[in-house]
């Protein structure tokens, strides 16, 4: 009874409000797995007083929003929500789709087994089991990882079903072996799962089975053949099945193998078969004889004998009956190295005679070397490979030069030690060979390649080294030295790092029994083969360490030469503090900074660098002997002022070892010591100020140029009184004001004029003028603006006059309006006066003159009428009226 009520409600609701119903879903649509669950709400935004509820379920709410909670049993299901008030009736339907994946998808051929033939039409059919609902099933064909073709059905059952999706194929040769498969995917729109729900069919494997196609670029339509020289050709064929290879060379015996060995007496013409069981291929072959040159021979022109370094000189190359000579390429060879290759364009195709040259500029590491030329004849792809060539005999090449003296053994300087003779040896190297000379500035030249000095020997002597080519000279100094010991050392100092190598070389010029070094490490004993011993240490860590060259003459006693070595360590740290003091720094005040260099050596070559920011500002050194690792202390005096504000310290121990120490010098650097400084304020710039009317104070331009250490606090005062940086300025404001700079450390004042600047503004004078004819006007416009503005008048559109307007004897035509304006960079102002002129008033005066002078006028007749009237009655007499009756009148006199 219930459910009929409320279908009947339904029905009425429908009836009465038509399509609209306040109802809303949450989620709008529901799409859901069959045997699943879902829930929704069903929600409207009425106020009023109303009724939600399910259809066919008793859960009716008076509350703005109900859910329910769904399982999915039904590949049909509906589900009704309701709404019920007093004014409004109606229902609406969730959209709810049911789904369900495929139980399996397979792929399968149609009517066909085993491989497919190469260009024949097949048909492939992908089975999609039980799978709802069908109109959102869309099913994909991949060859390979490419989609090739897609289904989509258009069935609205919503039940599961089969479906069966086909796919036509023409394979060819390169879809052998590759893979087909199907996909079905259920795409349910943006409410569905997310990606699409899809089920994938297990590969299709395929054999494609194809004629043979044989491989032109191995086998070329035209092979060339030397004579003498056979040439193997190969026929390769690609197909499935594998092809078989035939040659036929124009007889019944066909020759079975993928490769043929052609002579110049294989028949011209040929040919490939290639063959399986889908088809077969066939490739002609042309044979084409060519020929190789009988010789090929090498010569100088114009030139026997040796050749002279730098001259130029000409080889050919003889090449005899050679054919096509279009194919032939001379190579030129020295030694081993290709130099230079010369083709040939002439199309003849009988055997020629062929002559190539080369222009040679030999030197002397071309003496001894040999030439060749060679004939090759490339006739391309389809000719013997490689290519065949006829080779020349070797030209042995003999080249003259002049000496070169070994600047090695014949050094520039010799050190000579008195009593202790030295042997030079000059040694050159020329062709022919060239004879040594000695010139010691005498007219007696020495012919030898040795020459023994002595501290007697002249300062400069000469070796002369000659031949038929030319003269080369070796200029010698004879430096005679001092020292009690004929050895020299290199280098004469040794510097190294403690835990590093050392290698010194001590050599002697003189003859003797034995040289070598006495060291507590690396000693090296005696030995008389020798000019030259090292000593050499790997690890060398004894910092006293004093090595000795020693050696034994064969005209004195034994001596020796100690080797100064210096070993020195860089600091373990270098770090910069400050003493007895923390935090900021006042300008002005003296402080002193310590820069500690730990475990360093030796001390005696330290240098500790100070730097301010990029400047070096001091250097401290150091002059303790001492060889050993030492702690050492440099201090700084500084007396920081305000642009040393946040500048940066750092101390520098350098290690200058001299010449023969690492260069550059060996530095360890501290890491930055940062200073704050504070420092009473500063106004830098105080200049007058014209700021547009509205501007701040805060907006003046040279408060950047304030400066101070803590942030100092800015004021500003007019006439004593303080104010207020953000108060716009305004007309008035113009005048005197002080700004005042403060911090913990003191003030600074200043004072600056500022003239606030503004547009025109024209003050109040009458705006109507109202004069009669004839009258004198006087228009007045007073404006004020900064800066001062134009101002001029305007009248029927056109500029009359600046200043004051002066009207003289006002007309009619001088009624109208006048326009002043004032203009400055800030703006433009107008006012308008409008200006009437009246006609002239009566002239009363003259009427009343008038007037008066005709009421005289009346008065004098009228007293003369009176008088007459007078007279005339004394005497009797009368008026005589001839067209009216006379009468009389109230006082006795007729009329």
């Amino acid at each position: 009874m219930l459910l009929l009520q409320q279908l009947i409600g339904l029905l009425l609701i429908n009836l009465a409000y038509g399509d609209y119903c306040p109802i809303s879903f949450n989620p709008s649509e529901v799409v859901v797995k069959y045997n699943a669950s879902f829930s929704v709400n069903c929600s409207t935004d009425r106020t009023d007083d109303f009724v939600l509820g399910w259809e066919g379920y008793n859960d009716t709410e008076y509350t703005e929003v109900i859910t329910k909670r769904v399982d999915v049993m039904d590949w049909e299901m509906q589900l009704t929500c309701y709404f019920q008030s007093n004014e409004t009736q109606c229902s609406e339907k969730l959209s709810v789709i049911v789904y369900k994946t495929p139980d399996s998808v397979s792929i399968s051929t149609v009517n066909h087994t085993g491989p497919m033939i190469e260009g024949n039409q097949y048909e492939l059919q992908c089975d999609v089991l039980n799978v709802a609902p069908v109109q959102y099933l869309t099913v994909k064909w991949y060859k390979g990882q490419t989609l090739v073709n897609q289904t989509i059905f258009t069935d609205t059952i919503k039940t599961p079903v089969d479906e069966t999706a086909t796919l036509m194929i023409r394979p060819d040769r390169s879809d052998d072996g590759v893979q087909y498969r199907c996909e079905a995917e259920l795409d349910l729109g943006a409410e569905g799962p997310q990606p699409p729900p899809k089920v994938t069919s297990d590969p299709l494997s395929f054999t494609v089975h194809y004629e043979p196609i044989i491989n032109e670029t191995k086998l070329p339509s035209i092979v060339p053949v030397l004579r003498g020289y056979p040439v193997v050709i190969v026929c390769e064929a690609e197909g499935k099945p594998k092809p078989t290879i035939s040659w036929n060379l124009g007889t019944n015996n066909p020759v079975y193998s993928e490769t043929l060995t052609v002579t110049d007496s294989t028949p011209e013409d040929l040919s490939c078969i290639a063959n399986n069981s889908v088809g077969n291929t066939t490739r002609h072959v042309k044979v084409s004889t060519k020929e190789t040159p009988d010789s090929v021979s090498i010569s100088t022109v114009n030139h026997t004998g040796p050749m002279k370094e730098g001259n130029q000189y000409e080889l050919q190359c003889d090449v005899l009956n050679v054919a096509p000579v279009q194919y032939l390429t001379v190579k030129w060879y020295k030694g081993q190295t290709l130099v230079n290759q010369t083709i040939f364009t002439d199309t003849i195709k009988t055997p020629v005679d062929e002559t190539v040259t080369l222009m040679i500029r030999p030197d002397r590491s071309d003496d001894g070397v040999q030439y060749r030329c060679e004939a090759e004849l490339k006739l391309g792809e389809e000719g013997p490979q490689p290519p065949p060539k006829v080779t020349s005999d070797p030209l042995s090449i003999t080249v003259h030069y002049k000496p070169i003296i070994n600047e090695t053994k014949l050094p520039s300087i010799v050190s000579v030690f008195r009593k202790y003779p030295v042997v030079l040896v000059c040694e050159a190297k020329g062709n022919p060979k060239p004879t040594i000379s000695w010139n010691l500035s005498t007219n007696n030249p020495v012919y030898s390649e040795t020459l023994t000095v002595t501290d007697s020997t002249p300062e400069d002597v000469s070796c002369i080294a000659n031949n038929s080519v030319g003269t080369d000279i070796r200029h010698v100094k004879v430096s005679t030295k001092d020292g009690n010991c004929p050895v020299e050392l290199n280098p004469q100092r040794a510097v190294v790092r403690y835990g590093g190598s050392v290698s010194v070389n001590c050599s002697t010029s003189v003859q003797h029994d034995g040289i070598g070094w006495e060291a507590s490490e690396g000693a090296v004993p005696m030995s008389s083969s020798v000019s030259l011993t090292t000593w050499t240490v790997s690890n060398l860590r004894e910092w006293n360490i004093e090595p000795s060259c020693f050696i034994n003459p064969k005209d004195g006693d034994q001596c020796s030469s100690y080797l100064p070595v210096t070993i020195y360590k860089t600091p373990d740290s270098v770090s910069i503090s400050t003493v007895n003091h923390i935090g900021p720094m006042i300008e002005g005040n003296q402080y002193e900074l310590q820069c500690d260099v730990l475990n360093v050596a030796p001390v005696q070559y330290l240098t500790v660098k100070w730097y301010k920011g990029q400047t070096l500002v001091n250097q401290t050194t150091f002059t303790d002997t001492i060889k050993t690792p030492v702690d050492e202390t440099a201090t700084l005096m500084i007396h920081p002022d305000r642009s040393d504000d946040g500048v940066q310290y750092r101390c520098e121990a350098e290690l200058d070892l001299g010449a023969e120490g690492p260069q550059p010098p060996p530095k360890v650097i501290s890491d930055p010591l940062n200073i704050t400084v504070y420092y009473k304020p500063q106004i830098n710039l105080c200049e007058d100020w014209s700021p547009k009317n509205g501007t701040p104070l805060v907006s003046y331009p040279n408060l950047n140029s304030i400066k101070g250490n803590p942030h100092p606090n800015i004021s500003w005062r007019r006439k004593s009184s303080l104010l207020s940086a953000s108060v716009p300025l305004n007309t008035n404001d113009s005048g005197k004001y002080e700004i005042t700079a403060s911090n913990e450390l003191g003030h600074f004042t200043c004072t600056i004029n500022i003239l606030v600047e503004y547009a025109p503004m024209i003050h109040g004078s009458k705006e109507k003028v109202i004069v009669e004819e004839d009258i004198d006007i006087t228009l007045e416009c007073n404006s004020t603006g900064n800066p001062e503005p134009d101002v001029w008048w305007s009248f029927n559109n056109k500029s009359i006059s600046t200043g004051r307007r002066y009207i003289v004897r006002a007309t009619s035509t001088s009624a109208g309006v006048y326009t002043c304006s004032a203009k400055n960079e800030f703006g433009h102002k107008d006012k308008n006066f409008v200006v009437e002129i009246k006609g002239k008033p009566p002239n009363y005066i003259l009427y009343v003159v008038v007037a008066l002078l005709v009421l005289l006028v009346l008065l004098v007749i009228i007293a003369l009428c009176l008088y007459l009237w007078k007279k005339n009655k004394s005497s009797g007499s009368y008026d005589i009226q001839p067209e009216h009756e006379m009468r009389l009148l109230s006082n006795g006199v007729k009329s």
